[in-house]
């Protein structure tokens, strides 16, 4: 019979360490590029690629609100902030995912979960901070 553990946050914080710290990887840098994002996309696909989290979402939400979104219960474990966007590395229980949101008010989510289920829920969780845009009757656009 299967022993099903209950995981906590601190649980999935401290095995997002551990798989960092596991990681066989060599680091080159280039000084002319941000390598932030790349790392926090790597980071994100990692359990994915090892079949730890095997199943991935991805969503575009706009527009959402300036402030920075974020599902509920989850903790950041990096972040890179540029002038133009945030990228933002999450865990949360069952689920690592990474957030990039540009300031035009826009956000891109890349999810690897642990089930389809888990995947789903935080892509409609992403979906309802979409803001409804009101439209200026009178504004008429040119192009």
């Amino acid at each position: 019979m299967e022993v099903r553990q209950e995981l906590t946050l601190r649980d999935e914080i401290e095995a997002f360490a551990a798989r960092v710290a596991a990681l066989p990887l060599r680091v080159s840098l280039s000084d002319h590029s941000s390598e932030e994002p790349r790392f926090n996309a790597f980071f994100a696909a990692w359990p994915y690629l090892t079949g730890d989290y095997p199943f991935h979402r991805a969503v575009h939400v706009s527009p959402v609100p300036a402030e920075t979104v974020l599902p509920t219960g989850c903790a950041v474990v990096r972040q890179s902030i540029q002038s133009q966007h945030r990228r933002t590395l999450i865990v949360g229980v069952g689920y690592i995912a990474s957030i990039a949101q540009w300031s035009n008010s826009s956000l891109h989510a890349s999810i690897c979960a642990r089930t389809d289920e888990i995947a789903e829920s935080l892509v409609r969780e992403f979906e309802s901070h979409r803001v409804e845009q009101t439209t200026d009757m009178s504004v008429v656009d040119v192009t």
